[in-house]
């Protein structure tokens, strides 16, 4: 039997997403996976439009997939779009000139449809863990919840409380000021009363954060602060509560040009990696969670390992 190759792309608020796996006799295989920074929602994200610029980023970074997906030889393509899209009065617009450009279709998911492929690819990554887990993807315009564990998921919601939404209405100095860092956290509280209601019905005591500022909070663990990691399978990563709150507190008090020069945090994340630390424990604050677990896969991998 020959092998068929499949690319997805993750069209994200703040990055987009590839993957390229090969399947044969059943068996699939990532052979490649990459992700690049576009900023789509930028400039336009609160009055929901994607601006000129955005958008040239984003063909910019298109045209970089399209050229690897050709290299690849790939047999078809599978194309999500999220939060910035789906919410943009102009997305629809934006997926036809990329189909015209591309000839692909964007699908345009709701926020329900993200997180539960987000679940798909996290227990890829979570077959280790046999207790029960929430899962937490930070993007730029959304974020998701799934309370589950390696075999099914029990709740799902998403929210659009990405970090660029809460930058553009919290972030008004740098270093953030604790009167705007105390004010987004009271918000967010506030906008995640129905995860706080999950949480009481389906308690659990590991958090498994997805994509993008998990990523970055596991690069900077290992390449800045030396602090230990524990693999739990070969695509999950543990780190401790206390360190992750020694990186909280050095991140909320640093200004950008501090954070530039921290190992391990990519310059296009230091703008938004500390909304994104402040979000993360306000739902230490609302859970009795006392593990954390950084996981590599998230909504493409979900994609590529789905039973279709």
């Amino acid at each position: 039997m020959s092998v068929k190759k499949i690319a997805v792309i993750d069209l994200g608020t703040n990055t987009f997403n590839l993957l390229i796996g090969s399947i044969q006799h059943l068996k699939k295989e990532i052979i490649f996976s990459t992700e690049m920074p576009v900023m789509l929602g930028k400039g336009g994200i609160q009055n929901n439009i994607l601006t000129e610029e955005g958008m040239k980023r984003a063909f910019a970074v298109l045209e970089k997939f399209d050229a690897i997906m050709r290299d690849h030889a790939v047999d078809e393509i599978q194309a999500f779009a999220t939060s910035a899209i789906r919410n943009a009065n102009n997305g629809m617009e934006f997926n036809t000139a990329v189909f015209e450009k591309f000839n692909f279709e964007i699908k345009t998911i709701d926020g329900a449809k993200e997180a539960e492929l987000i679940y798909l690819g996290a227990r890829e990554a979570l077959q280790t863990i046999d207790k029960n887990f929430l899962v937490m993807d930070i993007g730029g315009g959304s974020v998701e919840f799934i309370l589950g564990n390696k075999n099914q998921y029990f709740w799902k919601q998403s929210f659009e409380i990405g970090a660029l939404r809460l930058a553009k209405k919290f972030q008004s100095s740098d270093p953030m000021s604790k009167h705007d860092m105390e004010e987004l956290k009271t918000y967010s509280k506030g906008f995640l009363k129905d995860l706080q209601l999950a949480l009481k019905k389906y308690p659990v005591a590991v958090l498994a954060g997805t994509s993008g500022p998990f990523e970055s909070i596991l690069q900077m663990a290992k390449a800045h602060f030396q602090f230990q990691v524990t693999d739990e399978g070969a695509y999950a990563h543990q780190i401790q509560i206390t360190d992750f709150r020694k990186l909280t507190t050095l991140l909320v008090n640093s200004n950008s040009e501090n954070r530039s020069k921290i190992k391990g945090l990519v310059e296009f994340r230091k703008d938004l990696i500390v909304v994104a630390m402040l979000l993360i424990e306000v739902v230490l604050e609302l859970s009795s969670i006392h593990e954390m677990i950084l996981v590599d896969y998230a909504l493409k991998e979900g994609v590529f390992f789905a039973d279709n």
